[in-house]
């Protein structure tokens, strides 16, 4: 029972991904943005091209996947253990965030680095989708879709910026700094995705941690009793 329902589950998922405008939307930016980087010829900033691209597919993959409305309300009157809604789920928008992922790793990465690399940078920038996928998933249930999906795509644009710019960017304002230094550090922002990709084990943990924490969390907020107010707001 629990394979068919896993299974199910990454059905639903896909069908919520690939049927959301949004996200048809985030695919037309994400080549624009590959499209403009081969065109200037990024080389370096190539992989925080695809950083960012990749984040902000995965934020608006996956706000949909436990949005109130019918998304969460299907969760809830499905009998299946906690874990595999958001689990499978999560599982069929990945499927839709690989080849646009692997492309861009092909048409940025493979001509200047190699084949090596353009795997590394692929396999990385999937991971990282399913991270934001994975917390906006989680948010979503609490928030609302359109909130959750803000939250996603303004992390995920602003974080290429290292936590030691933050630290100069708010200097004087010390009871502002200390807290937006500590989520820098903390949150799966796009800087740590690119030093990840040089073989940092920590940065690959904390990232995997986010994603399973957001499954957790989503699966948690999916099983709250029915907010009227939240549920209301369907169609985010």
């Amino acid at each position: 029972m629990s394979a068919l329902s896993l299974q199910a589950e990454v059905v639903i998922g896909g069908l919520l991904v690939a049927r959301h405008r949004a996200f048809h939307f985030a695919v037309a930016l994400a080549f624009s943005l590959f499209l403009l980087a081969g065109a200037s010829g990024a080389g370096a900033a190539a992989i925080h091209t695809m950083i960012v691209a990749a984040g902000s597919l995965g934020a608006v993959a996956g706000m949909r996947l436990l949005a109130p409305g019918a998304p969460l309300v299907s969760v809830r009157r499905v009998a299946a253990t906690w874990w595999v809604p958001p689990a499978g789920r999560l599982a069929g928008a990945a499927l839709f965030l690989a080849p646009v992922i692997a492309a861009g790793a092909l048409g940025l990465i493979w001509p200047d680095e190699g084949w090596g690399m353009a795997v590394r940078a692929a396999i990385l920038c999937w991971v990282f989708a399913a991270t934001w996928a994975a917390c906006t998933l989680a948010l979503a249930p609490l928030l609302g879709a359109g909130s959750a999906g803000a939250i996603g795509l303004i992390a995920v644009w602003l974080g290429g910026i290292s936590p030691s710019a933050v630290h100069q960017l708010l200097d004087g304002a010390v009871y502002l700094q200390r807290p937006a230094v500590l989520a820098w550090n903390v949150l799966p922002l796009g800087w740590r995705a690119a030093r990840a990709l040089s073989g940092s084990a920590g940065d690959w943990v904390l990232l995997v941690a986010w994603l399973a924490g957001g499954l957790v969390i989503g699966a948690w907020a999916a099983s709250r009793p029915s907010d009227g107010g939240v549920l209301r707001e369907g169609a985010a």
